[in-house]
Formats: C-alpha cells, structure tokens, sequence
C-alpha cells in the first residue's frame, strides 16, 4: 500500500500519538513537564543536584525526540507527511516504518551525518 492511503497513514498517526505518550512520561519522569510534588522523597542537596543534571541531559533528547514527533504528526495533518525535508522527495516506507517521526529520506540523512 502507498504511504498516501488513509488507512497506512492512520497507522502512522498511531504510531506516533503511543510514542508521544511514552516520550510525556518519560519527561514526568524526569521531572520535566510533572507538577510539584510529584516526587516520592525529598533528596538531600547533592543527590537533588546530581539529579537534575541527569534530568536535563536526558530530558534534552526525549524533548528532541518529542518534538520530532510533535513535527510528523503535525505534517499528517498538513499531508506533507512523508516528504524529506531536505530534498522533498517521497521517504521510503520501510524508513517510516523503522521511524515514523524522520524528517529525512535515507540519503540526506546519510549527508547530514557526514
């Protein structure tokens, strides 16, 4: 089936919303995005430190990951889904299978990590 037909699309959709899901708890987790007093201990001063600096690092890729989610779903909506970024030609299936929030088709991606 074609990336374009609405019922592979909606599994996309799936796909990515389970995803967001995992990435918004994995952020209340870390204490990014939860409300206070959600922690179930109180830490002492260098354990709270060592904490956060843990947090922020790991916070900053889920909150990469989130926001390349956020993106693709964002362009099912617009119907550009689907498209590279850098060279707006059709990513492969299999691709958007493997990762359904890539912004790039294998070649450009293969480019930008070079």
């Amino acid at each position: 089936m074609p990336v374009n037909d609405p019922r592979v699309l909606a599994g996309y959709r799936r796909a990515l919303e389970g995803e967001r899901t995992e990435l918004e708890a994995r952020m209340a987790e870390l204490g990014l995005g939860a409300s206070p007093g959600q922690a179930k201990h109180i830490p002492t001063a260098s354990q709270a430190a060592n904490w956060r600096g843990e947090a922020r690092s790991a916070g900053s890729s889920v909150a990469e990951r989130l926001a390349d989610v956020e993106r693709a779903l964002a362009k099912l909506d617009d119907g550009t889904y689907g498209t590279c970024e850098a060279c707006h030609a059709d990513i492969a299936p299999a691709r958007l299978d493997a990762l359904p929030a890539t912004r790039a088709c294998v070649n450009c991606a293969a480019r930008s990590q070079s």
